[in-house]
């Protein structure tokens, strides 16, 4: 898409908008616009006029991928080494010994992407405030991205919140080749379904890579569009997902086969059939409580600025863990008055506990109390002391029952 020009897609989006169900058989303003508004090549920086890039697009409802939320989730980027840690694949909470400096540096390393998951969940708003790693309180557009913008949307529809998608190696192979080889199989697991979790839980339009939900992988292939069932095909029995089925092609692999060989021969990183359907089973729990709550699906960047707020901040924050409160600012609400998102990507339980929440009446969300997962029904909210008790490598999420009509 960057390599269009922003009125390009703005004469799209209006000859969408022409549509009607009398005269086309659609509503063209039911339809989603959106593309890869990366500002690279002839076009970068309005080489040829204002191109549509993320930070042209914003405001116009016409959505571009962000890769501030999938690098940081992930870690790295789509040109770094394959084993860069992020915020859910272990960076500081449990290093694989490849980051180049001191703890120090890979915890504040590790802080600083958590920042740009926490403006993720709150939509990639651009004025969103939030209070950054070293306790400073900014707009998210002052969050630096590599010199760029670190939050850019002016609604929620300018962004797709996602962490794996058709090009470089998807959500699971990235992660699975990312984890600290001893992390046990099961363990891995929890992680891919963690990521997974930000994703379905986020402000914006999440979006999920066709099996995502079934632990898709490709064999570690980095950019398998021409590379044929082999490393594209999905076993939707959901028997296996495919991984270590063969050294990916040299094209785009050739370089890492040292490292990707002995990995897809480990049996600890080949889920099994179990893993793969309870994961199916975890995205579909974690939609039923994005489309059950409004909260989870604010409209505008005022409202997510009134209703989002995130505890656990600045640099004394316990590192793996975000805190995210949502609350109803709706003169009546419909399922819960408010929600308290707890993200746990560490390898041991959690408890947090803050003022703001004592003698809060948080339930764990009806959907995660009867889970098929054991372990997060064991998270725990005392509301006499405001704490909350998240198990490791867990998104457990806090609720707030209320009724009333929307």
């Amino acid at each position: 898409m960057g390599f269009h020009l922003k009125s390009n897609l703005l004469k799209v989006r209006a000859a969408l908008n022409d549509l009607t169900p009398a005269k086309d058989g659609v509503d063209g303003k039911s339809v989603y616009l959106y593309g890869e508004g990366w500002n690279f090549g002839v076009m970068a920086n309005n080489g040829r006029g204002v191109n549509a890039i993320q930070v042209n697009m914003a405001g116009t409802g016409i959505g571009s991928f962000s890769d501030r939320i999938r690098d940081a989730v992930r870690g790295g980027g789509p040109f770094s080494p394959r084993r860069d840690q992020g915020f859910a694949s272990g960076l500081f909470t449990e290093p694989n010994g490849t980051f180049g400096g001191s703890a120090a540096d890979e915890k504040a390393a590790l802080l600083r992407l958590t920042d740009f998951v926490r403006l993720g969940l709150a939509g990639n708003i651009a004025s969103y405030p939030i209070t950054d790693a070293s306790g400073t309180t900014k707009p998210g557009s002052d969050v630096d991205y590599f010199g760029m913008p670190g939050a850019y949307g002016v609604k929620p529809s300018d962004t797709i919140q996602y962490i794996g998608v058709h090009d470089d190696p998807d959500w699971f192979d990235a992660m699975n080749l990312k984890l600290k080889s001893a992390v046990p199989r099961a363990e891995r697991v929890r992680m891919a379904r963690l990521g997974m979790d930000i994703v379905a839980l986020s402000q914006g339009v999440p979006f999920f890579m066709a099996g995502d939900e079934i632990l898709r992988s490709k064999s570690e292939d980095r950019n398998s569009y021409n590379s044929g069932d082999w490393f594209n095909r999905i076993d939707w029995t959901m028997k296996s997902n495919n991984w270590g089925s063969g050294l990916p092609p040299a094209n785009g692999n050739q370089g890492d086969w040292s490292v990707i060989g002995p990995a897809l021969a480990d049996p600890n990183l080949k889920p099994s059939a179990q893993d793969i359907q309870g994961t199916n089973r975890h995205l579909l729990e974690m939609l039923v409580i994005r489309k059950t709550s409004k909260l989870f699906r604010l409209r505008s960047g005022d409202e997510i600025k009134k209703a989002v707020s995130f505890y656990n901040v600045g640099p004394a924050q316990i590192p793996g863990l975000i805190v995210e409160r949502i609350v109803n600012t709706d003169k009546f609400c419909l399922g819960a008055s408010q929600a308290v998102v707890t993200v746990n990507a560490s390898p041991q339980a959690l408890t947090f506990t803050d003022p703001a929440f004592r003698q809060q009446p948080l339930l764990l969300h009806p959907v995660q109390a009867l889970s098929q997962d054991p372990v997060v029904r064991t998270s725990r909210f005392q509301k006499q002391t405001g704490t909350f008790t998240i198990p490791a490598r867990t998104t457990a999420v806090f609720i707030q029952p209320c009724f009333g009509t929307h």
